[in-house]
Formats: C-alpha cells, structure tokens, sequence
C-alpha cells in the first residue's frame, strides 16, 4: 500500500503545481495585456488634453502628428479623424459616428474582455482540480482489499485510502482556489479598463459632437 499511497502524494502534488502554474501563466498573461491596453487608452486621453471644442480644428493636424499612425492606436485615431466633418463657419469639427464604433473593449481591451480562452480559464482550473481529485481516488481504491474475513488487512488497506483521498481531494481545493482568484482578478481589470474606456468614449464624443446627415 505505501507505493500506492507514494503515487496519490506524487499524483497529487503534481496536479497541484501544475494547476497554480497553469493559473499563474494566465494571470501574468492578463497583466500584461491589462497593462498594454492601458497604454493605449492614457495615450488618447492625454493626446485631448487641453483640446476644446474651440480649438479642434487648428489642432486638428497637431493631433494626427503627435500620435504615431503606425502604431494600432494611431490608425484607430487615423480612421476615426477620417469621419469627421467641418462646419460650414469653419470653426467647429463634428464627428458622424459615435466614438464607441472605433474606440471601444473589443478594439482596445480585445485580449481580455472578448477573450473566449480567458473567459474559460476559471472553468479550466476547476476541472483540473476535480481530475485530479477522481484519479486519486482511482489509485487509491485500487489498492483496496475488500476481504471481510480479515479485519486487520481491511483496516490496514481502508487507512491508505482514507490518507488518499485526503490529498487528492486537495487538488479540487486549489482547483477552486486559483479559479476564483483568477475569475475575481479579471473581472477587477475588466471592469478597470471598461471604466478607461467609457471615459475616453464621453470625452471624445463631448469634443467632437454628432452629427446627422439630412
């Protein structure tokens, strides 16, 4: 019984340390994305800084030379310049789309609010977790002896499994550890970059209201 029991603990750890790697690795992925897209969003709400209503057509080209076109945010900005359209006084700049239809979570926060692999990670670690935990238990029973004749060896057999499915009902514990740390942390930065963005949404369409075609 103690080579089954070495496997469960070996199984066990193994399935743990793969599952906070597997949580870790996805989690520094998002990071990194959050922080990029974050990037993005400062860069176009600093690029409005000081621009009025009154002042949008003279800075008009200052704007396109200051963000870099070849960048994916400076053609985003290229192509949502393109929309917009002059007064007839010359004074004034109006856009003919919202600024939702370009600057919006799926163009500038695509890798996690769209994402359908990091939506399905929580579930991922779950499942990881409940494997883990079903072969241990596998491994463990099958080192069971069922003779009821003798009590001693039905003891003997019975204590291995029980310490078994102690550890591998661990797996299922972290499983549902990381996945909700995961789910939680995503939904901040989700949430986080929503909020970003809404706000550039408001100050862009405040700048350059809409207009209707006739």
């Amino acid at each position: 019984s103690f080579p089954k029991m070495l496997d469960v603990d070996i199984l066990s750890s193994s399935f743990i340390y793969f599952t906070i790697c597997v949580w870790l690795c996805f989690t520094l992925y998002i990071i990194f994305r959050a922080f990029e897209y974050r990037k993005w969003i400062k860069l176009l709400i600093e690029l409005l800084d000081g621009v009025t209503k009154e002042t949008l057509v003279a800075k008009r080209p200052y704007l396109l030379a200051k963000i870099n076109q070849d960048t994916y945010v400076g053609k985003q900005w290229k192509e949502f310049d393109e929309t917009l359209v002059i007064s007839h006084e010359g004074d004034r700049l109006y856009n003919t789309v919202d600024a939702s239809y370009f600057f919006n979570t799926q163009n500038l926060a695509r890798g996690i609010t769209d994402s359908r692999i990091i939506s399905a990670v929580p579930g991922l670690l779950t499942g990881m977790g409940v494997l883990g935990t079903f072969i241990g238990l596998q491994l463990g029973m099958g080192s069971l002896n069922l003779d009821f004749a003798n009590v001693d060896d039905l003891t003997e057999t019975i204590t291995p499994l029980v310490k078994g499915a102690t550890v591998a009902f661990s797996t299922s514990v972290w499983g549902i550890l990381t996945s909700i740390f995961f789910n939680v942390y995503e939904k901040g930065l989700e949430a986080y970059l929503r909020k970003k963005i809404t706000y550039l949404q408001d100050e862009i369409d405040f700048l350059y209201p809409r207009i209707v075609e006739a």
